[in-house]
Parts: structure tokens; sequence; C-alpha cells
């Protein structure tokens, strides 16, 4: 049952197993003195409390907002590399992008093809204050696994960097993967991605421009 609790209420219950340790420790000694106002010990905070400081940690802020440039029904034209080929093979797709539970996260739901076969995908993006870093999930109908990418926004050159690692089933081996979904308009952005096998270059291996329909 626990993976289907809120998260809410899984926090909670660590920060109290969390009280229960730090009290049953008689030597604890107080943090130095650093000038900045101490955080109340979990043990004495009490539920009301506890809920304010959970509220405040997980409020939307700009970083939320900046999700909804991507927000809306977004026509795809895919190119992608095999590897030792120059000459990339290109599909078409729908994007249909979507904010949910009340602006915190975009929903990613793809439709499209890829090597003349259906494709499907989904996933979610948004930005986790306790980490300070954005997050993406990704699932299709071509892998088991679920991928996880994090990374950060240049507001100079408007783009997103995420990276992450998934295993390739024919080389037996991990990839690493770089992201990079450029803001060009508010009508227009592209997503690259790039690859690296164990101890080979970066490659080029997927662009994706998207034109909101």
């Amino acid at each position: 049952m626990c993976r289907f609790a809120p998260t809410i209420v899984v926090s909670l219950t660590l920060a109290a197993g969390a009280a229960v340790l730090i009290a049953a420790q008689p030597d604890r000694k107080p943090a130095a003195a650093t000038g900045a106002k101490a955080a109340t010990p979990p043990e004495q905070m009490g539920m009301e409390e506890m809920m304010s400081a959970w509220k405040e940690a997980n409020r939307t802020g700009p970083q939320h907002e900046q999700l909804k440039m991507l927000e809306g029904t977004w026509s795809a034209t895919v190119k992608h590399w095999m590897p030792g080929s120059d000459t990339p093979q290109e599909s078409k797709g729908t994007m249909v992008n979507t904010l949910v539970h009340d602006g915190r996260f975009l929903q990613h739901d793809f439709k499209g093809e890829f090597n003349g076969e259906k494709f499907t995908g989904s996933g979610h993006f948004g930005f986790d204050n306790g980490s300070g870093k954005f997050q993406c999930t990704w699932v299709d109908n071509m892998s088991t696994g679920i991928m996880f990418s994090t990374g950060t926004w240049d507001e100079q050159n408007r783009e997103w960097t995420l990276t992450s690692e998934m295993f390739c089933p024919m080389m037996k081996c991990t990839v690493k993967q770089r992201e990079v979904i450029k803001v060009l308009s508010r009508d227009k952005h592209v997503m690259t991605m790039y690859m690296a096998m164990p101890d080979h270059p970066e490659t080029k291996g997927m662009e994706i421009t998207y034109t909101r329909k």
C-alpha cells in the first residue's frame, strides 16, 4: 500500500521516525552557531508546524511557471541517426503536453512512428524544490525501462540540459545521454539528444523539432 500513499504522508512518517531516533540519542550536542536561525528539531515539531513546513517547501515557483512554455499540442519532426551513418532517418508524430497536479508537472503524451512502426511514449517533467533540479521521466512501447533524467535551465541560452543513463541491450552496456531542449519561440522548441558509449566520444543521436499546432 505504501507506493500509493500520498507523498506528504510518506514524508511525515519519515519525519516522525527521525524524531524518535534523535530523541533516543542522549549525548547529542547542539550544532555550532552559524548566525543562521536554527531549524526546529523534528522531535519538537508539532503536526501543524510539520504541515506548514511541508507546504512551504513544496509551493510552486518560477521554475514551475517555465513549464508553461511547453504546454499545448505540438507537431513533431523526428530525426535520428543510426551508428556510423551521417544521414538521419525521419518520422512524424504529435506531442500533447498537459500541466497536471496544480501546475507542478508537465505530462507528456507522444504518438507517432519509429522505423516504420507505431511508437507511443509518455512521461512527466517538473522541478524539484528539494534538489533544486528539473526532473523528467520517460517510458514508451519500445522499452521496458523507465528513463529518469535531471538537469538545469540556462536563462541566457533559453534551454534545459538534462542528463541520464540507459542500458543498451544490443551492446550490453550503459549509455550516457545528454538532452538539450532549446526554446526558440512560443511556438517552437527543439530537443536534441546526445549519446556516449563507454570509452567513446559523445555523438548526436536524435533531434526533434516541435511546432505548436
